[in-house]
């Protein structure tokens, strides 16, 4: 899960594999809390499916933007 760090604007709990992305540097390995109080197990899988899954659309679309921004030479 690491090769995806966050999700913009999304601030996650401490743990090296919160779902929304660990930005790196000291952090804990108990397991993401973000999720621990939503009791519904059902609720807490789609919530994590769906988050992880955005993570690797925005990685992609990312990677795209910074494909096009390197065969664009700058306006002047």
């Amino acid at each position: 899960m690491r090769e995806i760090k966050r999700l913009p604007g999304i601030t996650g709990c401490s743990d090296h594999d919160c779902i929304f992305g660990h930005e790196g540097g000291m952090g804990t390995n108990g397991g993401c809390a973000c999720v621990k109080d939503i009791r519904s197990m059902d609720m807490r899988q789609r919530i994590m499916y769906n988050t992880l899954h955005y993570r690797k659309l925005i990685a992609e679309l990312q990677a795209q933007i910074d494909d096009l921004s390197k065969e664009t030479p700058p306006n002047p």
